[in-house]
């Protein structure tokens, strides 16, 4: 099997896997199909689902971080989301979903992931293709970054 085959239904978290790591590779035209594929794989709830098991790759890679002696936090203290996400413009919709989204995510905020979601639901299809795909973009810079630190402290 090679890594572009997409002739057989993949399981999820392998779409979700696949996404993240094309779009921290700088491939666009991947990851967004394999976006569409997490899209149009899912119903309304399971979306919810995979917006999720997205966001765990970003609380997975704080957690590592945080759990880690050799990585210590900036001014000693722990990491947070806030030191290795990139900063979104606001004003772009899906970029505020992502940024909201993971915020709350790593915060263990169900309640408000569940309301951000179904926020972005009620916005139609076409809105929720872009904000998993902005997710999908910012959870891969997260990963990362999170690795690049931890690289730079085995130095």
């Amino acid at each position: 099997m090679s890594g572009d085959d997409l002739s057989f239904p993949l399981p999820g978290s392998e779409l979700i896997w696949r996404a993240v790591i094309a779009a921290g590779a700088g491939n666009a035209e991947r990851a967004a199909d394999l976006t569409l594929c997490l899209i149009f794989g899912s119903d309304s709830d399971g979306l919810y689902g995979v917006c999720c098991d997205i966001a765990t790759y970003a609380r997975a890679s704080l957690g590592g971080l945080n759990q880690s002696s050799a990585t210590p936090g900036p001014d000693g203290g722990p990491w947070t989301l806030d030191h290795i996400r990139p900063r979104r413009d606001r004003s772009i919709r899906e970029q505020e979903f992502a940024e909201d989204f993971l915020t709350a995510y790593c915060a263990a905020d169900d309640v408000a992931t569940l309301a951000l979601y179904d926020g972005a639901v009620g916005t139609g299809e076409v809105y929720i293709g872009a904000a998993l795909a902005q997710l999908i973009c910012d959870v891969a810079e997260v990963t990362g970054n999170a690795l690049g630190h931890s690289l730079a402290a085995l130095r």
